[in-house]
């Protein structure tokens, strides 16, 4: 990225410094946390739309079937206001499979 902005815009050094990151809100991305962390050096987690995707659920229709939900232990508590176990271990695995290929890894 930096060679094509220095190219483009006929600049011996970029005037700025920056940072490539990734945004994993998707449940394929923190599988495979590993693959882009060779590119990324820093991770930031959109959990909102990582729950959404793990559970199959919108967070604006959650409502209209939580309680039936939460009575048939479908789910024991709204995975959009506390960090539910599988969103967590997707948290955890994309953190540590990046933090193989890159130690320095920021989240």
């Amino acid at each position: 990225i930096a060679k094509e902005v220095l190219k483009k815009y006929s600049l011996q050094e970029m005037p700025c410094e920056y940072e490539v990151g990734v945004m994993v809100e998707l449940p394929a991305a923190a599988l495979l946390a590993s693959d882009l962390a060779r590119y990324a050096s820093f991770f930031s987690f959109g959990t909102n739309d990582l729950t959404q995707t793990t559970y199959g659920i919108s967070r604006d229709d959650i409502n209209s079937f939580y309680l039936s939900y939460t009575q048939y232990d479908v789910i024991s508590e709204n995975p959009f206001m506390f960090l539910s176990e599988p969103v967590k271990d997707l948290l955890l695995h994309a953190i540590s499979s990046g933090r193989i290929v890159r130690p320095d890894l920021n989240v």
